[in-house]
């Protein structure tokens, strides 16, 4: 649980302290009109991790492609390894990860379902709730869940009891795929179909919406979207006034989400993603 707090508490601090007060206000300031190519124009650690799941129409070959962003590469870039996992009970499942790791923050089981794990920045938390952190989460998953269902499930029956940091979970199995906003009380599963509701939006959050509109394609960053979330205590404590407030790490996260929806989009009016187009995809920015 220490790792997920921190995570939660010092990204915001740390974007701030690698972005200087003229970057800023160059990246920000036009948000969300900017031309994605200005994405270059913010260091690399300021940045941390994103992804998407297509599946069907969305795929050159009509099944499913999840990929995972990692964006601390000085430390998963440089040490981790796939590491392959047989456990006397449960699924086999394999995972990219640091060597010695319990946990995981990405892998995929023998019953064809993913998941990974982003972090959300904020400072309402709760610390004394006892159960297991993301890494440990995302491990139970992979070994006794076998469908994106039964994964969110458990994420779901944890949240009122044992979840002490907000997370998101992108989960995919060959049907598709969901992400789970979950927070301390609260979470929600956006499905691939889930319909904004544009006419929910208020003026305060409106920089938030979601992007995709097919269903068979939904994408993630470092920002809840759903207005479920929104209506939630810890939604409003860091995400009204985004611009007036400064939250430099969310307005980070959604231009990451708004420039990758630009590329995959582009992928898939040609013929759709294939393997080689979703790599290139999720390492845009190494």
């Amino acid at each position: 649980m220490a790792f997920d707090v921190l995570c939660a508490w010092l990204y915001p601090i740390a974007i701030s302290v690698y972005m200087s007060d003229e970057q800023k206000e160059t990246f920000f300031n036009n948000h969300p009109e900017m031309n994605p190519e200005e994405l270059n124009n913010v260091p690399k650690e300021a940045h941390s991790c994103d992804g998407f799941i297509a599946t069907g129409d969305a795929t050159a070959t009509g099944g499913t492609i999840m990929t995972r962003d990692f964006m601390i590469s000085p430390a998963l870039g440089n040490y981790a390894v796939m590491m392959r996992y047989k456990p006397d009970k449960g699924n086999d499942f394999v995972a990219c990860n640091m060597p010695g790791f319990v946990g995981l923050g990405v892998g995929m089981n023998d019953k064809q379902v993913a998941i990974g794990v982003d972090m959300i920045s904020g400072v309402l938390t709760n610390p004394i709730a006892v159960g297991m952190g993301c890494l440990l989460k995302c491990r139970w998953i992979m070994q006794y869940d076998d469908t994106k269902e039964e994964g969110a499930e458990t994420i779901d029956g944890d949240v009122s009891v044992a979840t002490g940091v907000p997370w998101i979970y992108p989960i995919a199995d060959m049907e598709g795929g969901l992400v789970c906003e979950s927070a301390p009380w609260t979470f929600f599963a956006r499905t691939d179909d889930y319909v904004f509701p544009e006419e929910e939006v208020d003026q305060n959050s409106g920089v938030i919406r979601q992007i995709e509109n097919r269903d068979d394609l939904i994408l993630f960053a470092n920002h809840y979207i759903s207005t479920e979330m929104r209506e939630s205590d810890f939604f409003s404590s860091i995400y009204e006034n985004l611009e007036a407030n400064g939250h430099y790490a969310t307005l980070d996260s959604i231009y990451r989400y708004e420039f990758q929806a630009y590329q995959v989009e582009n992928a898939i009016a040609s013929d759709g993603i294939t393997s080689e187009d979703a790599i290139a995809l999720c390492n845009y920015h190494s």
